[in-house]
């Protein structure tokens, strides 16, 4: 949900953890990352999530107050989170939009620790072509 997530955290402990972890380190048997994709607000979770393995967070939706800036500050010595455009500023905003949100989460990667530029879900239907290629340009400018 966008407000948080939508069991407890003691519940996510209980019903979740154990079978989370277990699966996670069975992976990493295989791979040496996993990353997991999830909606909403899990902030409350975090800590969890990091516990069970995890080594990237995909998916900060920022109408859900998931802000790389913060997320970074707090976490990202343990974590890589994986994001940074809002998904509605490449469906309905301008290449400048989507420049200027470019420019400030590669800021916060190298000011605060790496991560993964991309959008805040995926890449989907609609999103506007001439916001993808400036996604795509100002990442190159940024390097």
């Amino acid at each position: 949900m966008t407000t948080g997530p939508l069991i407890s955290p003691e519940m996510f402990r209980e019903f979740c953890f154990d079978a989370m972890k277990t699966r996670i380190e069975s992976i990493k048997r295989y791979k040496d990352k996993v990353c997991l994709h999830s909606c909403g607000n899990t902030r409350k979770l975090m800590d969890q999530l990091i516990e069970t393995g995890i080594d990237c967070y995909q998916s900060l939706q920022t109408g859900a107050n998931m802000e790389l800036e913060d997320l970074i500050r707090e976490y990202g010595d343990k974590i890589c989170f994986w994001g940074g455009i809002a998904v509605e500023t490449l469906i309905g905003g301008t290449p400048e939009e989507v420049r200027r949100e470019v420019r400030r989460a590669i800021q916060t990667g190298k000011e605060f620790g790496g991560f993964i530029l991309g959008s805040s879900h995926s890449i989907p239907y609609g999103i506007k072509y001439e916001n993808f290629m400036a996604l795509l340009d100002e990442h190159d400018k940024c390097k």
